[in-house]
């Protein structure tokens, strides 16, 4: 079955309680919806796309996926490509999609909030389980659980690459990552964060107060803001974990948790961009987070 084709219609479109499974086409293979005012996608599930990605959304100004199932897509979950106002995903499921990232979100101004959602066992070369391209706003993500996903290069469960000093990445509550790898060497197992433009400063630090630094609200920014966060068991290239100590980060490679580079007209330089708040993580070694 051809996956159902939406477009130009500014209205109010709601899924609700329905399966998109087994579809296919050249792209979004359950169904693509173009320049509408709200989009809802309410229990609901995309599941066994076999030749593209689940589903795709443009310029949309309010999405909202609201105890979704995206699961085993061949191609990937689904793709935001828009100028969204806010994007919400909460209480939902996207896992075992294969190829491409579980969910991309790209060239959007929109605030996104994910909350309590598990994305796990995802496979792609860039952010397994999230893609996030030049992004402009702040995306926060609360109790939400990352697991087992897996990057050919980048980013194990998150590649997010900001595209100004607008952009925030912020986890909050019982945000977990656990055992997300990435093939490269310095591909950061759990999150790859890349920041590219015109940052002040010169030095890459951990902040484990409350205090906010007023020089990183001028700054694309990752933040830590909980002290029940877990990094646990995530690796890059070929790095074991010691199974006498499973906490401690694996030995041998760099960022196997978080790894950071930023981008600059004179190259690559360390930059305090990454902030932990309250995070018990700040007793963790030191290559546990690292940049280049």
């Amino acid at each position: 079955m051809t996956g159902v084709q939406t477009c130009a219609l500014p209205i109010l479109i709601n899924i609700s309680a329905s399966k998109f499974v087994n579809n296919t086409s050249v792209e979004a293979a359950a169904f693509y919806i173009n320049n509408t005012t709200n989009f809802i996608f309410k229990n609901s599930t995309v599941s066994d796309s076999k030749t593209s990605y689940g589903f795709q959304i443009d310029n949309a100004e309010n999405i909202t996926l609201d105890n979704a199932t995206i699961t085993d897509n061949k191609a990937g979950g689904f793709v935001l490509d828009d100028t969204s106002k806010k994007i919400i995903i909460k209480n939902s499921t996207i896992s075992a999609n294969k190829n491409s990232s579980g969910a991309i979100i790209k060239n959007s101004a929109a605030l996104v909030e994910i909350t309590k959602s598990n994305f796990s066992s995802n496979e792609a070369d860039k952010g397994a389980a999230l893609y996030l391209a030049n992004n402009q706003n702040e995306i926060i993500i609360s109790d939400s659980e990352f697991a087992h996903n897996k990057a050919l290069k980048k980013g194990g469960a998150l590649y997010i690459k900001a595209k100004s000093n607008t952009s925030r990445v912020i986890l909050k509550g019982k945000t977990l990552f656990e055992s997300n790898n990435a093939k490269e060497e310095k591909g950061g197992g759990a999150i790859y964060f890349i920041a590219a433009g015109k940052f002040s400063g010169s030095k890459y630090t951990i902040k484990p107060t409350k205090e906010v630094d007023t020089d990183l609200k001028t700054r694309a920014t990752l933040i830590v803001d909980t002290d029940i966060a877990s990094f646990t068991n995530n690796t890059t290239g070929d790095a074991v974990i010691d199974p006498d100590e499973p906490t401690k980060p694996a030995k041998g490679n760099i960022g196997n948790s978080i790894y950071v580079k930023l981008v600059t007209s004179t190259g690559i330089i360390w930059q305090d961009i990454v902030e932990f708040r309250k995070s018990s993580l700040t007793k963790t070694e030191d290559k546990e987070v690292a940049g280049d």
